[in-house]
């Protein structure tokens, strides 16, 4: 089943990974030519062998997803009686680094700021309505590409992973952490807050991964001159 899949997308390679996961880890970029699909049968292989997750059954069910180019945003709701709520957009850069295909290297927070964006919350909101959810957090993973809005997963019931509400609460003026409060314990905070992120951000807010080239241990780790001289 997962090779005759293969055979029916378009171009020559395809995305394996975890059923759980995060942080990209176990995430695999694996070539597939024609009939030629060795490559592809390495990567199952060694993800089926790969414990990332404490998922009993990851070895025996990676994930098969089609290669989708194009930039990589989160949309990140609240829902409340099936209500949906964008609280914070973000778009993510990565590249290969150290023999790994997608390695972070920083998640920006974006302003809903025209119809790309817009096009964006609207296929998420469209993506909770079809799997019925009606309450709490979302994480939801998309592709901007050529052909629009795509779907990579969505995270169903648990906010971002990273500390985002240091950069959402001064930029954007809430977290997912209020909007799901308000969701739950206070409908008029909840009918307070807007549908969408805001069109301008009160401050630009970079979230940046820091990644080693060399292996070793740490042993110090010395303030760069321009952290030294942030306020």
């Amino acid at each position: 089943a997962a090779e005759a899949f293969i055979r029916k997308l378009p171009g020559t390679r395809v995305i394996l990974k975890p059923r759980r996961g995060t942080g990209s880890v176990g995430v695999t970029l694996a070539y597939a030519g024609g009939d030629d699909l060795s490559h592809a049968r390495r990567a199952f292989d060694a993800l089926r062998a790969l414990r990332v997750t404490p998922d009993e059954e990851v070895e025996a069910a990676p994930l098969l997803q089609e290669f989708l180019d194009g930039d990589e945003w989160v949309v990140d709701t609240v829902s409340r009686e099936g209500e949906h709520k964008a609280v914070a957009l973000w778009r993510y850069s990565k590249g290969p680094l150290n023999g790994a295909p997608f390695v972070y290297r920083y998640d920006e927070l974006m302003a809903a700021a025209g119809e790309p964006e817009a096009a964006l919350v609207h296929y998420a909101f469209r993506t909770l309505d079809a799997l019925e959810w009606r309450w709490g957090p979302c994480h939801i993973e998309l592709k901007q590409t050529a052909r629009g809005p795509a779907l990579i997963e969505v995270n169903a019931g648990r906010c971002n992973g990273v500390s985002f509400s240091r950069l959402t609460s001064p930029c954007v003026g809430y977290s997912a952490y209020d909007a799901t409060f308000a969701a739950y314990f206070n409908q008029s905070e909840w009918e307070l807050l807007p549908r969408t992120p805001p069109t301008q951000l009160r401050a630009c807010g970079r979230l940046v991964k820091l990644a080693s080239s060399v292996a070793g241990r740490l042993q110090v780790l010395e303030p760069l001159p321009l952290s030294q001289a942030l306020p």
